[in-house]
């Protein structure tokens, strides 16, 4: 398999505004309030915008995890991991197209990481 350099494949935001589906739109929105609401004069969304499944869990997640969340929504990259690797391709850590989208999303993966490392401890109610 031929290695395309990362500095030729296409960006996240250009991906998503060529072919927005539902998830790629989701996540070039949260990726856009997250890091331009003053630019775009928008409120500064809680936490970031993400919301967790199920989003009865939101105000748990928020109240442990607001600082992960915030930190994975301003980043194109963990947006991606979650947007369109978890939610659009249904491929979680662990199995083998998790690989997949770590090349094309991983520099940014700790945040998912450190995110999902906190997710853990949150009991939702």
């Amino acid at each position: 398999m031929h290695r395309v350099p990362r500095s030729e494949l296409p960006s996240f935001r250009e991906r998503c505004c060529r072919s927005p589906g539902t998830w790629t739109s989701s996540a070039a929105k949260i990726c856009t309030d997250a890091s331009c609401f003053a630019e775009c004069e928008i409120a500064q969304p809680d936490c970031g915008g993400i919301v967790p499944t199920p989003a009865s869990c939101k105000d748990d997640l928020y109240a442990v995890c607001c600082a992960q969340v915030t930190a994975c929504a301003e980043s194109d990259e963990c947006a991606a991991l979650i947007y369109l690797c978890i939610d659009d391709q249904g491929c979680n850590p662990g199995q083998a197209c998790w690989d997949e989208c770590l090349e094309l999303y991983g520099p940014r993966e700790q945040l998912f990481d450190e995110l999902n490392d906190c997710f853990a401890d949150v009991e939702c109610t």
